[in-house]
């Protein structure tokens, strides 16, 4: 993000302090009120697409991996994590070249 970009210049100094103080309750609210899950759209760049989307569409398990070790606290809430049901339809998963993704429309 380039805050000069969008003529507000020295946001991305700012950001790490104001990030530093939200407590989880504001960024949770800020999740519900901006993130609707019925309304997202997400790219996923792979090799094995078709595979991808029966994992992502059957809500196959999907156990974090770190290359670094974690405190227990953090690999216990993955627990939970990695089987959340995703209830995600067929149809709504769509398998796009990445040429067609990125060529203008």
């Amino acid at each position: 993000l380039d805050d000069r970009f969008y003529g507000i210049g020295g946001f991305l100094k700012l950001f790490p302090e104001k990030v530093k103080n939200l407590t989880i309750e504001e960024v949770n609210d800020a999740i519900r009120k901006h993130l609707q899950y019925k309304n997202m759209k997400i790219v996923m760049i792979t090799q094995d697409a078709e595979s991808l989307k029966n994992d992502l569409v059957g809500n196959k398990i999907s156990p974090m991996k770190y290359a670094t070790p974690k405190p227990r606290s953090v690999l216990q809430e993955d627990k939970e994590i990695e089987s959340y049901p995703l209830e995600i339809p067929a149809e709504n998963v769509q398998i796009i070249r990445i040429d067609d993704m990125l060529s203008p429309q």
